[in-house]
């Protein structure tokens, strides 16, 4: 089972510099990719392609992420092919990507995570006041970017003597909880009225942007205010789930309960 502990640190000339040369490593992997099977009509294998691409500023690990992460958009390409024969192969290139960092690349010492970023280049260096993760995946959220960290920790036993409690989620109700004599419902008003909300706001925007040519100035500055008020919406849906589920495990654990099915 894995665990994820995020943090969140500020934009800084080191880390901007990075992202680029990521998103220059995941569009070269992109261009080759589409360049032989245009020309050679050969898919081209993650081995084969991890062996062709090359970059200095990063560490070898952290480049074979990338291309980790362009063949699993592939893999889901193919997924979705299946049933629809309209989806198209990745073809975006990226001036700034997602940095992942392996083990290899990942040490703690003093307090400090250290991830390499290759030899002769400078590390990136924050405080980190947990154990040493197995895996790093930094992201931007448009303000700060965000430290993934995914560690790998054992599945506790089930404890089968206490009450158990069967759980059926739903739209009306989030959650439904039977303990036998007892039964506990979570409501999802909140949640319903706040996406009705978040899509009337979508349409309302939509209305706005049909309006403008793409990719002018006016265009540009209503998609970006669209953007950041569909943030600020599904940041307060995530906390309401937040809360609700935490209300729930809270109130299983008062009433003894120790399986949920």
């Amino acid at each position: 089972m894995q665990l994820t502990r995020q943090l969140k640190i500020p934009k800084t000339e080191q880390l901007n510099k990075l992202a680029h040369e990521a998103g220059i490593v995941y569009s070269q992997t992109l261009v080759y990719y589409r360049r032989i099977l245009r020309k050679k009509n050969i898919f081209l294998s993650k081995t084969s392609m991890q062996k062709l691409i090359k970059n200095t500023s990063l560490h070898s690990q952290t480049v074979q992420g990338i291309t980790d992460i362009f063949y699993d958009n592939l893999a889901s390409y193919w997924k979705l092919y299946k049933t629809d024969k309209q989806a198209r192969l990745p073809k975006r290139r990226r001036w700034y990507f997602v940095l992942p960092y392996k083990s290899s690349a990942i040490k703690l010492k003093d307090g400090k995570l250290i991830l390499s970023n290759g030899k002769r280049n400078a590390p990136l260096m924050f405080d980190w006041s947990f154990d040493k993760p197995e895996f790093i995946r930094i992201s931007f959220d448009g303000k700060n970017y965000i430290v993934n960290a995914v560690y790998d920790v054992e599945i506790p036993k089930i404890d089968k003597t206490g009450v158990t409690a069967g759980i059926d989620l739903g739209e009306i109700h989030l959650a439904v909880a039977n303990m036998g004599e007892k039964t506990i419902i979570i409501n999802g008003r909140a949640l319903r009225s706040k996406r009705r909300y978040q899509n009337k706001i979508k349409g309302r925007f939509q209305r706005r942007l049909s309006k403008h040519k793409k990719g002018s100035r006016k265009y540009k500055q209503i998609n970006r205010k669209k953007k950041q008020v569909l943030k600020r919406l599904d940041n307060q849906i995530k906390d309401i789930l937040h809360k609700q589920t935490a209300k729930l495990i809270q109130t299983l654990k008062s009433n003894d309960v120790c399986t949920a099915a």
